[in-house]
């Protein structure tokens, strides 16, 4: 095992660059930042949102947001504008949006970037993601019209359009969308059609062969022969509200069901992305005995979307249904033919057919009770944790999920459970969190995750109407364990959005949660650790004048700015213009007790007024003072500078945050608002490390694929990092980029870091795993290597 060396500076690392995606974790007093070439498209760059929740784990973490808490405390955030999107198709309606907007930028710039909208009249839309502008619209076709159907159920109101968000593909900007419609010229629920659409996102043109109208009537290729009456799908009684899925060369969708009504099976379709054909028609029902309707096991996932690890399998999760598919324990691995409702399940997906199969499966023990109370144990969808934070060396695959039964899961997504399968006849889960608490506190959206400050995750609820935050550690067993650390007393509604998480390049003390709240019309935003038990709102906003949105949408971020959906229109927050401006001050890792001391450098806009400033004041942690008062009161002109000495001396370790702000008017105006941030470290060296690097397949005798970890020292002496490697299970073709292997001993200062690029070159296929072993002055940590030859 070997390695390549490479200093960095003392500034906190960012958490993502143009074409990269970097998984940032702070553990103890050293930083390490995990960086995997994930996205390598030209136009794709760290300020876009090409699919729903910023990625295909569905973590909905957005460290490139760059929201600063200080300015949601400094009253320096709010309303910065509306776009309005203008009426389309025969009877001029904008629609509603159920979608979640997207954003791409085709210059690989923030200047052309735009944001893609969608409703339920089936209008589509690209906009300027600045100014608002439209730059294209278009009406694809009629909408389902429940007016003229008689459906009971008023989840979507009205019309059913395009309720599932589209992706993008970076690659080629396209974007990918079903619409709900009917035969050209008919209406009724019997003509209805779902279409696959694919779209220049700059232009809105379909491209060649698009749409593609080849689902109705189909019969799910799971089906066999010894099931006589086999489901096929039908349009009309059919909703397609998870969020698509871009994996290989197929687009992947869920399908469920108007509310409970009429046939609710549940349906994962595959369409592939340039051949204008359907690929893979998988159900989670395939018998109908005696031509039954109520079968279920809809996909819904509270509009959540399918997810993946990368490794040519798909997860989701299904709804409750009524036919029982076995009373008898099952494993995992062997999922039951015919039935697969109230499950969690794993389709593997063939790299050559893009054919389907299921290969693993969750069912709660309880899974006959909960299916007669309607009880959807997983209802907002499935979440895949990133290994570098979250994870064991014997677990290092983790997700979790959570419904109606208001449990947190923690699984291991490469052994999923299976039915019956624990110990004691109960479920083989990593942990089931109960305390959450039964019925009363359901949970209909989908957790949301903080992957950094040692590890969040999110989750609300309906009986307290409360958002709680689990702190995830590993137990003296070496089990994976999520406890509730905090609840907050804001009163959610439901339908609330699952949370979002956001940072600012992933500094430390600058995570933000965001929550929109559909039945108040309001945005609230908690700092991601919470602090003596409670989740404390640090912002509020009411759009309930400008628009509602819809049950559980979440806001996009991009470069400080957050985009809601309210309606038919897009609400864009922001940090508000100040004539004054300085750039954020991120202090070196500082010893508890010690100070360290930088300046502010203020400037007035040259196109601002001239103004005086009359007060400075600092707020937020006690750590940072004025290192000598400014000499004000102060007169500015256009370009003038002020200077503020800032010193930053830590009370206590781990990271802190504050603002400096001045104020003119005799302290009643806000001119300016600088942002600080630092962390208190300890006296000593400290280590923790990613515990798994995966290099995913890899052809054989092929380039290969490289890894880079890059290890920071958040300590206040140096440490003394040395590895070598141990503990080989399976002999594996991991070696450091240009040598042969050894021995690394390299002394890492308070601040600074190391980077270590590993290759992966199999010579022959298999599945191959080495064990690393780190030894420093601040402890060990063992990292796997994984990788499989193909």
């Amino acid at each position: 095992m070997c390695y390549r060396l490479e200093r960095r500076g003392r500034r906190a690392a960012g958490a993502s660059e143009c074409g990269t995606t970097k998984l940032t974790c702070f553990v103890g007093a050293v930083m390490f930042v995990l960086a995997a070439q994930t996205r390598t498209a030209s136009g794709l760059t760290v300020y876009d949102m090409t699919t729903a929740r910023g990625g295909t784990d569905r973590l909905g973490y957005f460290p490139n947001a760059n929201i600063d808490p200080q300015d949601l405390t400094a009253g320096a955030f709010g309303l910065l504008t509306t776009f309005s999107l203008p009426p389309l198709g025969p009877a001029k309606i904008v629609g509603d949006i159920y979608a979640t907007p997207l954003l791409y930028s085709p210059k690989a710039d923030l200047l052309s970037q735009i944001i893609f909208v969608a409703t339920e009249q089936n209008n589509v839309y690209t906009l300027n993601a600045t100014t608002g502008t439209v730059i294209a619209k278009k009406h694809l076709t009629d909408a389902f019209d429940f007016s003229k159907d008689g459906f009971w159920c008023d989840d979507i109101v009205g019309f059913a359009g395009i309720s599932g968000t589209p992706v993008i593909d970076s690659d080629t900007g396209t974007v990918y969308l079903w619409t709900k419609t009917y035969i050209p010229g008919k209406t009724g629920y019997e003509n209805a059609r779902y279409l696959f659409h694919a779209l220049d996102v700059m232009t809105l043109s379909e491209r060649p062969g698009y749409p593609v109208d080849q689902l109705q009537g189909r019969v799910a290729e799971n089906a066999s022969p010894e099931f006589p009456n086999p489901n096929s799908f039908f349009a009309g009684y059919q909703l397609q509200r998870t969020a698509l899925l871009l994996m290989g060369d197929a687009v992947y969708a869920g399908f469920g069901s108007h509310c409970d009504s009429n046939n609710y099976t549940g349906w994962i379709v595959g369409v592939h992305k340039t051949e204008a054909r359907v690929t893979s028609v998988w159900s989670t029902v395939v018998d109908n005995p005696n031509g039954a309707e109520f079968n279920g096991g809809g996909v819904w996932m509270a509009g959540s979307g399918l997810a993946t690890d990368g490794s040519n399998r798909l997860f989701f999760v299904t709804g409750n249904d009524f036919l029982s598919p076995t009373t008898k324990p099952t494993p995992g691995d062997s999922p039951p033919a015919s039935v697969l409702g109230m499950a969690v399940v794993n389709l593997g997906v063939n790299s050559t057919s893009l054919k389907t199969k299921a290969t693993d499966f969750f069912m709660p023990y309880n899974y006959a009770d909960l299916n007669a109370q309607d009880l959807d144990f997983a209802s907002g969808g499935i979440t895949l944790l990133p290994t570098s934070v979250f994870g064991t060396k014997e677990t290092p695959k983790l997700s979790v999920v959570a419904g109606k039964t208001g449990i947190l899961y923690l699984l291991d997504r490469d052994r999923l459970g299976g039915f019956l399968q624990g110990s004691d006849g109960g479920d083989a889960v990593v942990q089931a969190w109960l305390k959450v608490g039964g019925v009363n506190q359901m949970a209909l959206s989908q957790p949301g995750v903080y992957p950094a400050e040692g590890g969040w995750v999110y989750l609300t609820t309906l009986g307290d109407r409360s958002l709680h935050a689990f702190k995830y550690s590993v137990k003296k067993d070496g089990k994976p364990s999520f406890a509730m650390f905090a609840a907050s007393t804001t009163d959610f509604g439901r339908g609330v959005s699952s949370p979002v998480t956001t940072s600012m390049n992933g500094i430390p003390g600058s995570g933000l949660v965001w929550i929109l709240e559909p039945t108040a019309s309001s945005v609230y935003v908690f700092k991601a650790v919470p602090s003596n038990g409670s989740m404390t709102p640090i912002f509020t906003y009411d759009y309930s004048k400008i628009g509602d949105s819809k049950k559980f949408i979440a806001p996009t971020f991009t470069n400080g700015r957050a985009f809601i959906a309210a309606g038919s229109k897009v609400i864009v927050l922001g940090r508000k213009q100040t004539p004054l401006s300085a750039p954020l001050t991120n202090f070196a890792t500082t010893a508890v007790g010690n100070t360290l001391t930088t300046t502010v450098t203020f400037r007035l806009d040259p196109s601002a007024a001239k103004l005086t400033i009359s007060t400075a004041s600092l707020a937020g942690s006690p750590s940072f003072s004025l290192a000598e008062s400014p000499k004000l009161p102060k007169s500015m002109t256009q370009g003038s500078t002020i200077d503020v000495a800032i010193a930053f001396k830590p009370l206590a370790s781990g990271p802190v945050g504050g603002s400096l702000k001045l104020y003119s008017n005799s302290g009643k105006t806000l001119v300016g608002a600088a942002s600080l941030y630092g962390v208190g470290g300890t006296s000593a060296a400290g280590l923790s490390m990613p515990r798994l690097l995966d290099f995913g397949s890899v052809k054989v005798n092929a380039n290969g694929a490289a890894r880079t970890l890059t290890i920071k020292n958040m300590g206040n002496s140096a440490s003394l990092v040395s590895s070598k490697t141990g503990g080989i299970i399976i002999p594996g073709p991991f070696a450091r980029v240009g040598a042969n292997g050894g021995v690394l001993a390299e002394p890492v200062e308070p601040g600074a870091s190391v980077k270590e690029v590993i290759e992966f070159r199999p010579k022959k296929v298999g599945a191959f795993a080495v064990d690393v072993v780190f030894s420093t002055t601040g402890g060990n940590q063992t990292l796997r290597l994984t990788g499989k030859a193909v």
